[in-house]
């Protein structure tokens, strides 16, 4: 059995948030001192993300991370 998770899911749940803050990638980079780049690529579910980042991510945009990752958790049956 493998888990694995959507990051598109993830990632669009993290860019709704922050458009609902109405923030941008760079302001969001700035204060989280991550670069645009990621934030891109983390929103279009490009790249993974640490708990580290995630936590600070969610806290960031006034979230859980069941707010964030509730149902992007896939279990695969090979």
């Amino acid at each position: 059995t493998i888990m694995t998770l959507n990051y598109k899911i993830i990632g669009s749940r993290i860019k709704i948030r922050r458009k609902m803050k109405d923030v941008t990638q760079e302001q969001m980079a700035e204060d989280l001192n991550l670069s645009v780049g990621f934030i891109s690529q983390l929103e279009r579910g490009i790249c993974k993300v640490s708990l580290d980042t995630l936590a600070n991510i969610t806290e960031y945009l006034d979230c859980t991370f069941s707010d964030i990752l509730e149902c992007s958790l896939f279990i695969l049956i090979p």
